[in-house]
């Protein structure tokens, strides 16, 4: 059989011997599990298992984080987590998953299996090992073996594993999203982004989802939506103007897209912002940063040239965990002067509302009103009526900030931060 991981380093995951399985399970549409409609569990995973869905879509909860497994997905689950399946009741699920069963696996080779990307999308030869490991999934046990070790590593090399720094983006993805923040307002077609990287639009097209999860034109219009949204925070023009001048052919469009990806109009944006602004009241930002102080995207520099704020390489979700956030547009950073000084990641996946899964401020701009700014920059951004956060008991400065922003605690999470449970905070927010 022909190596299927070549050039890739190696890596003593498995023992001697490793026992493997591949299985599939189809759930028709109203399909009833054990515990809940059209859901299985909860379990403890025992095992180290690959998953990957060619049609429907589940939730995967593990630890109380869901995740939402589309088609053409794949998921790694790691043993000694808690987890719960919830399928889709509209349509046929079909998922495939290939474990290793109950692994002898080394706690640091655990700890960098944990911090690759939860999902990713699946490769040729991913969904190739899997269609071959079910047709021998009861043939000769050392086939069985060398297929699965051969998709778990190929699942290890997409997410980055063996990389010692995150890979860029390739070269023509780059060239055509500065081209898109060059020339956003003009018009721009799927035949000039194929020109700009020296490909076809359908090659093109794959590329982007493949790195991206998004094609050239969706991108282009994320960036148009946000350069109107910064026009719309920072200057006093109409709304009409703001549209055409970010490369939409008509304000309806523009406001059509605005509330589709924050849930409110144009309109509304402005005020809600402009609101904030006169609330210094309740305002804990410090009078000497909050002229210079200046919040935007997380761009792929941020990647590039490692962490830009010191001490971030310390947290154990490392490299992947940022670069899942950038990409998806998850990830701002705080700067002051033009020097990065705090980040926070905000996404929508925490039973589909708002989450802040990570507030950190360089240790000497704490304290300055620098996190307080994060979170209402968060609130504005906001697509829901309600925000969550999370914060570890023992963070004290962090309970007393969050205390004054008026959020309530509504549960907490045991097992997580050896120092304590890790509170959950909740906010209404007025949409």
């Amino acid at each position: 059989m022909p190596n299927l991981c070549n050039n890739m380093p190696e890596m003593n995951i498995f023992a001697l011997n490793q026992p493997f399985m591949f299985s599939e399970f189809r759930h028709k549409a109203g399909w009833r599990g054990k515990a809940r409609k059209w859901s299985f569990g909860p379990r403890t995973q025992e095992n180290l298992q690959l998953n990957i869905v060619y049609r429907g879509e589940q939730t995967i909860t593990v630890d109380g984080v869901n995740y939402q497994q589309g088609p053409s997905q794949a998921t790694m689950l790691c043993p000694g987590h808690r987890e719960f399946f919830q399928y889709s009741s509209a349509e046929e699920v079909h998922h495939t998953w290939c474990a290793a069963i109950q692994p002898d696996l080394d706690r640091v080779v655990l700890k960098r299996l944990e911090s690759m990307p939860f999902i990713i999308p699946v490769s040729e030869l991913m969904d190739t090992l899997m269609k071959i490991g079910l047709l021998h999934r009861n043939g000769p046990r050392r086939l069985r073996e060398k297929l699965a070790e051969a998709i778990f590593h190929e699942f290890f090399y997409r997410s980055g594993l063996f990389d010692d720094e995150p890979r860029p983006l390739p070269d023509q993805i780059q060239r055509v999203c500065h081209y898109i923040e060059g020339h956003y307002c003009e018009s721009c077609t799927t035949k000039d982004f194929a020109q700009v990287a020296c490909l076809s639009a359908q090659h093109l097209s794959r590329l982007f989802r493949k790195h991206l999860s998004c094609t050239p034109n969706q991108l282009l219009w994320q960036t148009r939506v946000e350069k109107g949204l910064a026009k719309l925070r920072d200057t006093d023009l109409t709304v009409e103007e703001i549209a055409y001048q970010s490369g939409f052919k008509s304000p309806y469009h523009f406001s059509r897209l605005v509330k589709k990806y924050y849930g409110l109009s144009p309109r509304d944006v402005r005020q809600r912002e402009w609101a904030s602004d006169t609330k210094t009241e309740r305002s804990v930002i410090s009078t000497q940063i909050s002229q210079n102080l200046k919040i935007h995207w997380a761009n792929e520099d941020f990647l590039r040239n490692g962490f830009p704020i010191e001490g971030l390489e310390r947290f154990e979700e490392g490299q992947q965990f940022f670069e899942r956030a950038v990409r998806s547009r998850n990830c701002w950073l705080a700067s002051i002067q033009g020097n990065a000084v705090a980040c926070m990641i905000l996404d929508h996946t925490f039973f589909s509302y708002g989450f802040i899964s990570l507030i950190y401020v360089k240790p000497e701009n704490r304290r300055q009103g620098v996190a307080a700014a994060l979170l209402e920059h968060g609130e504005r951004i906001c697509r829901t009526s309600k925000i969550y956060i999370s914060s570890g008991e023992s963070n004290q400065p962090m309970k007393e900030l969050l205390r004054k922003l008026d959020y309530e605690k509504c549960g907490a999470i045991s097992n997580l931060d050896p120092q304590g449970e890790e509170m959950v905070y909740s906010k209404n927010l007025v949409m």
